[in-house]
């Protein structure tokens, strides 16, 4: 019972906030604890509180455990879970390779690597992220299939944010790496009339490249308006955050129309439940929004945009 006490005030000190001390208190049970039932929530709160660039391949190990016991339990809903914080961690795992090829080649349509070591290298690297983007699809695949299944909406909501989410990263990183090397970056750099969808095509990607820009585009807002509906529908206020997250992704890619139609939804959602934050971050993203939109400077001239 010892344990089991210990455990219960170390979720307690992460719930009050205080993850540094919940996560040393955590892993200092771990070794301890090996009753199935609390050490699935050991494992859980583990992967709330611990750092996961710090944790690591541990906390990857943990995981794959929960996700083992939940299936043991045949607890379908609590596997789904562990599915999705296992997306989080490789997400974050993702990082370091996609970092390091990237500064293997300086552009997509470089001819060549600056030697055979490098080429080598990028190319490894590559199957190793495809590898993890591959596991990261087919665990959101599982996910949904398990929410739909059990028939648990809040848990389909979860798993259609956390993949439209992880799609508009992909979405950036992509575009990042289309751009890079390109004799037109530095005119769309400056001149943020050039990053509309129109002028990207024409200025610093091919046909190809817009075109899977743009079903990514599509497949992360279809999977946040999915979720932020199945939200409405159970009356949850996440409805409103969710198209407050889908309005700011909107207009990161420069779809301010898009952007517009979505933080007016969540601001009717934020209205309804009396939601201060989110009524607060709605006030931001709109003035953001309305500076983008409002008279283009004459770049030619000289004229920059000032923001306060």
């Amino acid at each position: 019972m010892l344990e089991n006490d210990e455990l219960q005030q170390a979720t307690n000190i992460l719930l009050r906030g205080d993850k540094k001390e919940a996560a040393r208190q955590l892993w200092c049970l771990e070794p301890k604890i090996s009753d199935k039932k609390m050490r699935i929530q050991l494992i859980d709160g583990l992967l709330s509180a611990s750092n996961p660039i710090d944790g690591g391949e541990k906390l990857l190990n943990l995981n794959q455990e929960g996700i083992k016991i939940a299936k043991e339990f045949n607890n379908k809903l609590i596997e789904a879970h562990f599915i999705l914080r296992r997306c989080s961690l490789l997400m974050g795992k993702l990082i370091f390779p996609q970092h390091e090829q990237s500064n293997l080649k300086l552009s997509p349509d470089w001819l060549e690597f600056s030697t055979e070591s490098d080429k080598l290298g990028h190319e490894e690297l590559g199957k190793e992220i495809k590898k993890i983007e591959d596991e990261i699809e087919n665990l959101f695949s599982q996910a949904v299939k398990i929410a739909k299944e059990e028939n648990n909406k809040q848990t389909l909501a979860n798993v259609l944010l956390s993949r439209g989410n992880q799609t508009n990263i992909n979405l950036l990183r992509f575009k990042s790496e289309c751009i890079r090397g390109k004799l037109g970056v530095k005119l769309w750099v400056k001149f943020d009339l050039l990053r509309r969808p129109l002028f990207d095509i024409l200025i610093v990607m091919n046909i190809k490249q817009w075109k899977k820009i743009r079903q990514m585009t599509k497949s992360f807002t279809q999977d946040i308006i999915n979720a932020a509906e199945i939200f409405e529908d159970l009356g949850d206020v996440s409805a409103g955050y969710a198209y407050y997250t889908l309005a700011n992704d909107l207009n990161t890619v420069y779809r301010f129309g898009a952007a517009s139609k979505y933080i007016i939804k969540a601001k009717s959602i934020a209205q309804k439940y009396k939601d201060a934050l989110l009524l607060k971050q709605i006030e931001i993203l709109q003035t953001v929004i309305k500076e983008k939109n409002r008279k283009i400077p004459n770049y030619i001239e000289g004229e920059r945009r000032e923001f306060n």
